[in-house]
């Protein structure tokens, strides 16, 4: 009979093993070819979720225009270079600048997971060690690789879009009187802002889905690199042909993945489920007692 792992992720505020949730061609294909692969942010199930952080600027700079300010045409310009380059982000991020990501869970067995990533039915999640996955950001294929924990909390996400506003403001004042060309100035005081911004738009999700507690690998880079160098790969889907990435998520002496527990998902059949994942595991050279095989306790229902 196989022990049962114990459950770290009970423990302190940082997680050792985060996971992945997966159908069963999802773990065949992590587990032979030692890859995650990192989805097209739009082509995620919520897409919709990348114009929060957007939403909350355009409350942010409000709030700031209505407070006192000892420079009030100052955040007025800005405000207005504020609100043109959000609604431009808007269109144009998922052309210029693509991000993909990876998800993970700090819970192993989530119904809604289960639900969003495992079809319900035959689902497994994988549990990765969080210190190898961190690992990732040494990974130079790409522009920005960046391992990171999702904010839920809509108070500090404010209050840092708040304090980047207000730095776009100071580097407005101390440029824009000297500054003649109005296009340098734009790309002096919104480029970098803006970087961040559309960075922490898959970083960044409502309280309401906070019971995910979810961490992301990100990916950003520009199309025409991604292009040049062959790095975006294709997958079917329910919205047709989907953009991913690979991401290597073998030992730097391994050709295997770095995985220490697979869950078997809500199944009518458990123990044939944990009898082809234990055949899987052992055709990439696994031994018996490296990966703990447990099961979900969410009953099944048809």
């Amino acid at each position: 009979m196989t022990s049962e792992l114990i459950d770290v992720n009970a423990v302190g505020s940082e997680p050792s093993v985060l996971y992945h949730y997966t159908d069963a061609d999802g773990l065949r294909g992590i587990v032979t070819s030692g890859e995650l692969w990192a989805t097209d942010a739009f082509y995620l199930n919520d897409a919709s979720e990348l114009r929060y952080v957007f939403q909350l600027v355009v409350e942010e700079l409000d709030q700031i225009e209505r407070s006192d300010s000892p420079s009030p045409d100052t955040v007025s310009e800005v405000a207005k270079m504020v609100r043109l380059a959000a609604d431009i982000a808007l269109e144009t991020i998922h052309d210029d600048i693509p991000f993909f990501v990876a998800c993970f869970c700090e819970k192993k067995d989530l119904l809604s997971q289960w639900r969003g990533y495992a079809k319900s039915v035959g689902g497994f999640s994988i549990g990765f060690k969080r210190r190898e996955l961190e690992a990732v950001d040494e990974q130079r294929d790409f522009g920005r690789c960046e391992f990171e924990k999702v904010s839920y909390d809509v108070y500090s996400q404010r209050a840092q879009l708040r304090e980047q506003l207000r730095e776009a403001i100071k580097r407005y004042e101390l440029t824009g009187e000297s500054e003649r060309d109005r296009l340098s100035l734009w790309q002096s005081v919104m480029g970098g802002y803006f970087g961040e911004v559309g960075f922490n738009a898959v970083l960044y999700k409502s309280s309401g889905f906070v019971e995910e507690s979810e961490w992301r690998i990100v990916v950003r880079a520009r199309a025409v690199e991604l292009a040049t160098r062959s790095l975006v790969h294709f997958r079917t889907g329910p919205m047709g042909l989907i953009p991913y990435v690979g991401i290597d998520v073998c030992g730097a002496d391994s050709r295997r993945p770095l995985i220490g527990e697979i869950v078997v998902g809500p199944t009518p059949h458990p123990e044939l489920a944990e009898r082809s994942v234990r055949m899987l595991l052992a055709s990439v050279g696994f031994e018996d007692d490296e990966v703990t095989i447990s099961h979900s306790k969410i009953p099944l229902r048809t």
